[in-house]
């Protein structure tokens, strides 16, 4: 094999390991510590608990949520607000009230069963603080700002406490 080969050949491995790794480094993982009663505003006194994992990508977003310990659960949403105080919903997770904005948006399960799905564009609601908007229906770009700026949280909303039993913010996933 020539010089000339050797080196185009090995240019081209480099390239598609260095594409492979930034498809990779593409993903951003995060996570609620701990859905808690105590994170609600107003607090809850509750026995449930949860946790939520959300991995972020160019187009879509990956979830995992599971909770434990609560009565019916109604629905699942992610908020946009900072820590400490209530805001819109910006995304369903589940939904057992027939209001979920596409078909895509999983009933929400009894206690102990794990909820998973993906998030685009298309469930993505508008959010919005009097008339002005906070985020635009469809905005997939906003809404992944708001997660990696920390602006978002996970409020599980049950029969016992319709405004919300278990809560946590979304934080950057620590390894």
């Amino acid at each position: 094999m020539s010089f000339r080969r050797l080196t185009s050949l090995l240019t081209i491995v480099i390239a598609a390991l260095a594409s492979a790794m930034l498809a990779q480094a593409q993903i951003v993982s995060y996570e609620t510590a701990a859905l808690s009663g105590l994170n609600s505003n107003p607090p809850v006194i509750s026995p449930g608990s949860g946790h939520f994992q959300i991995h972020l990508e160019a187009d879509a977003a990956q979830f995992e949520l599971t909770y434990e310990n609560l009565g019916t659960v109604n629905q699942v949403h992610i908020h946009l607000s900072n820590p400490g105080t209530n805001g819109g919903v910006v995304a369903f997770i589940c939904t057992n009230m027939g209001n979920a904005p596409t078909p895509a948006t999983p009933m929400c399960p009894a206690s102990g069963t794990p909820v998973t799905g993906t998030l685009t564009a298309a469930e993505i609601v508008a959010v919005m603080d009097g008339d002005r908007v906070l985020i635009s229906a469809m905005d997939f770009e906003g809404f992944k700002q708001a997660v990696v700026g920390g602006a978002t949280y996970v409020n599980v909303h049950t029969d016992a406490h319709p405004p919300g039993e278990v809560r946590g913010q979304i934080n950057e996933r620590v390894r």
